[in-house]
């Protein structure tokens, strides 16, 4: 090769490079987030109804709980 070869391809490579032009559109878009807050919700609600059973079965324990019946006939 000659002198100018070398030179002359890294010229030329630089000059092809510069034409390349790459363009990127960003575009923002709003995010919907949906959080279900129900495991907590749930817990509270079990335990509320599970009181108003407790108490419910306890009362009804007491009505069918026979009196005894003893002393005179």
């Amino acid at each position: 090769m000659n002198k100018f070869g070398l030179p002359a391809m890294i010229v030329a490579t630089v000059l092809a490079s510069n034409c390349i032009r790459i363009q990127h559109d960003i575009t923002l878009q709003p995010v919907h987030v949906t959080v279900e807050i129900t495991l907590k919700i749930d817990r509270e609600l079990q335990n509320f109804f599970a009181d108003i059973d407790r108490s419910a079965s306890q009362d009804s324990q007491k009505k069918e709980e026979p009196k005894k019946e003893g002393g005179k006939k």
